[in-house]
């Protein structure tokens, strides 16, 4: 990783980008693009375009491609072994929630890799099984990006390590190099999808919004709309804190920023760094939308440092690794670089295709509205079910906690809410009430023929971040208890 970056593919793509974007502006003034080329021709073009013109500088000289191929870390076998079983562990916990008549096929699969046995052969047909799993659900982000990555990753020599396979090759006299950057592909390619995924939304962010995403706290209006899924209720301090929202917003693109720069700099520190950065935004996501993308989970494991864990393990041993190193072959090192030129072109044109093409507008098409704005919407779609209460005129209070006592199941409650909803009575809803009466005069006795009900709606409050009642109680029915009778009241 000591290779200096080189500055003249820089400058060159500096330049082809400048001509390049006058040339289109000028074309589409006179001509025009169609779609989806039109979105090419905008300020904020500029960013993914000169990410393009740098790749293709960089592969077109014998330095850039260098450069290029030594962001890959040469890897021992031994730690490639490590990270290949808690690989498969990982894949194993997200097969347990695909279609049952996979899983079998998938996990003697999965048995058979982590074992190393025809291990590439088996990753491959894992692959292959569990695409088929998701057929369908293919166009999905959650799904898409590991899809993706899993068959980029067939590339990787995984039997070369701890395995069956190279315990084979050894006795036939053809032991797999010790060390390989091939090997290294096997974490490298997850860090790089996973990172250039995090960089396309932190962009698509900033080329939707702009600045306003984060200095109008966007993250509040995210919260709002998906917090109500989240296990806990901390989302609440942030929606309603203008500096928190800002703080947070300005941290998530910060965040998906930096996750891509463990493929740029492979390092150990940088790789744990960007490793905990993923993680925590991953974290977040749950903790704070109750969003779980399990397959975006199970590319974690790739930023543990593998190799310094295998290091220590060799220590205790009277083998010392072999010097051989083996190479990426040209038409792996083709693949990775179409993998990496494929992110800033779909950043460009802003447009997905599959599951093979995206430019991930997660969140980037937020709405800042007003307070006002925004707490009408809470209230019009989130709104919770209505507050019901029942009360007797001039009853003393032990008959009023014997009518408290009238409904113990909820099933008035959810009759009642029904009426509120506009909704008619079935006659299920009617054999529900009688029966509720019985048993209220058995228990009671008749001291109370008729009941009022009552109902009251949510209002939001910003400064509590939740729904309180609005204290408007309405009457909507009346249960005849003598009778057996619910009957909505008139407005």
């Amino acid at each position: 990783m000591d290779a200096r970056f080189p500055r003249r593919a820089a400058l060159v793509a500096l330049i082809a980008t400048a001509l390049a974007s006058a040339a289109a502006w000028v074309y589409d003034d006179r001509v025009g693009f169609d779609k989806p080329f039109d979105r090419i021709v905008r300020d904020t073009g500029v960013i993914p375009a000169y990410a393009i013109s740098l790749l293709i500088a960089l592969a077109s000289s014998k330095p850039g491609r260098a450069w290029l191929v030594q962001r890959v870390p040469i890897v021992s076998a031994s730690a490639l072994g490590l990270f290949r079983m808690a690989f498969a562990a990982s894949l194993a916990l997200v097969v347990r929630t695909i279609d049952p008549s996979f899983r079998p096929l998938c996990f003697l699969l999965l048995a058979l890799f982590a074992a190393g046995v025809a291990a590439r052969v088996s990753f491959a047909a894992f692959v292959i099984a569990f695409t088929r799993a998701h057929l369908g659900n293919t166009t999905d982000h959650a799904v898409a990006l590991p899809l993706k990555t899993l068959w980029l990753m067939v590339v990787v020599p995984w039997g070369a390590g701890l395995s069956v396979d190279a315990a084979i090759l050894r006795r036939v006299g053809w032991p797999p190099p010790e060390r390989s950057r091939a090997y290294g592909l096997a974490m490298w390619i997850p860090m790089l999808m996973l990172g250039l995924a995090y960089a396309a939304a932190a962009f698509a962010k900033m080329d939707d919004v702009g600045p306003r995403w984060v200095t109008g706290g966007a993250v509040r209006y995210i919260l709002l709309v998906d917090g109500h899924k989240a296990p806990v209720a901390w989302n609440r301090y942030i929606i309603r804190s203008d500096v928190l929202s800002v703080l947070f917003s300005g941290l998530a693109i910060a965040g998906e920023s930096a996750v891509v720069l463990a493929a740029i700099w492979p390092t150990t520190a940088v790789v744990l760094a960007a490793g905990l950065v993923a993680l925590g935004l991953h974290v977040s996501f749950y903790v704070l939308q109750g969003v779980w993308w399990s397959l975006w989970w199970m590319l974690l494991p790739a930023f543990v440092p593998w190799e310094a864990i295998a290091s220590r393990l060799r220590r205790g041993t009277s083998d010392a690794p072999a010097t051989t190193e083996r190479r990426l072959a040209w038409a792996v090192g083709l693949v990775m670089f179409a993998a990496v030129l494929q992110q800033p072109a779909a950043s460009l044109l802003r447009t997905s295709y599959g599951f093979a093409f995206s430019d991930f507008p997660m969140y980037s098409n937020v709405y800042l509205a007003s307070r006002a704005e925004a707490i009408a919407q809470q209230e019009q779609v989130f709104q919770p079910p209505p507050i019901i209460r029942f009360d007797a005129p001039q009853v003393d209070a032990a008959l009023r906690t014997r009518i408290e006592r009238l409904d113990g199941d909820q099933v008035l409650t959810e009759i009642v809410r029904k009426i509120a909803r506009g909704e008619p009575v079935t006659d299920g809803d009617a054999a529900l009430v009688r029966d509720a009466a019985r048993r209220h005069a058995a228990e009671f006795g008749e001291a109370v023929r008729q009941v009022e009900v009552f109902a009251d709606t949510w209002r939001f409050d910003w400064s509590s971040a939740d729904f309180v009642p609005r204290q408007q109680w309405k009457p909507v029915a009346t249960i005849s208890l003598d009778r057996g009778v619910i009957e909505a009241r008139k407005p």
